[in-house]
């Protein structure tokens, strides 16, 4: 029953756990940033992710093999998890390996974006095989594209859609670091001129969109542009205590 289990967070997390509901209103949460557990007529299921893995754990960083059975996988620690309309899961992988995989609702995984190793995949790429930056965010439309907010190693932003076809494009982003001192135009900007913010998460509109918030700034995409809501008035800093 819910009412004996322990969830834990991932350690410099902040104290909320990743969740998504799911299309028969079940709850998904990221445990440990390692397992994903649902909650379903108050009963819990490990559908995804190994018990008991110590800190560190490299083997989370092996390969995934599409079509392996995902509970008992050593799974890296995730910042972000999604629930797509037929069930399956995203786990936005951004410790240790960088990939985006997916759990069906069989209970199995296959690879969304990234190799889990950190780089940079152009346009065009296929996204299975295609390295990426840490994966902070993620979300599916209801068509099922992917949207994930990645992070380089230079400290840029940018969100990265996968299409149902499988190829990567970038839809936000210049590759340049978002100063925190500097707020964009409110909007509308073209997407794809504007530094981002590095972490954040991101949410797929009914309309075709998407939603990301940042450290400080909440924006949204649309076909006219992106629209950015300045939540602190004169700019942002580093401090952890300025974040939204």
């Amino acid at each position: 029953p819910v009412e004996d289990v322990k969830l834990w967070r991932y350690r410099g997390h902040a104290p909320i756990w990743p969740m998504d509901v799911g299309p028969d209103g079940s709850l998904y949460v990221l445990d440990k940033g390692i397992r994903v557990q649902r909650i379903k007529n108050g009963l819990v299921t490990t559908i995804a992710g190994a018990q008991d893995v110590p800190d560190g754990d490299l083997r989370c960083a092996a390969p995934i093999v599409d079509g392996e059975n995902a509970v008992g996988r050593h799974l890296c620690p995730a910042s972000a998890l999604a629930v797509d309309a037929q069930g399956s899961v995203y786990l936005a992988e951004a410790h240790i390996a960088q990939r985006v995989t997916r759990v069906s609702a069989d209970g199995k995984l296959y690879r969304v974006l990234g190799t889990g190793m950190d780089g940079f995949s152009a346009d065009g790429s296929l996204a299975a095989v295609s390295p990426i930056g840490r994966p902070h965010g993620v979300d599916v439309d209801a068509d099922g594209r992917v949207y994930v907010v990645e992070c380089s190693s230079t400290g840029a932003g940018r969100v990265r859609m996968v299409g149902p076809d499988g190829v990567l494009v970038t839809v936000a982003g210049n590759g340049q670091p978002l100063p925190f001192d500097q707020f964009a135009p409110p909007g509308p900007t073209d997407a794809l001129s504007l530094p981002w913010e590095c972490n954040g998460e991101v949410a797929a509109d009914p309309e075709g969109g998407f939603w990301t918030v940042g450290t400080c700034q909440v924006r949204h995409v649309d076909r006219n542009g992106v629209h950015t809501l300045a939540l602190r008035p004169a700019g942002c800093s580093n401090d952890s205590t300025d974040h939204i």
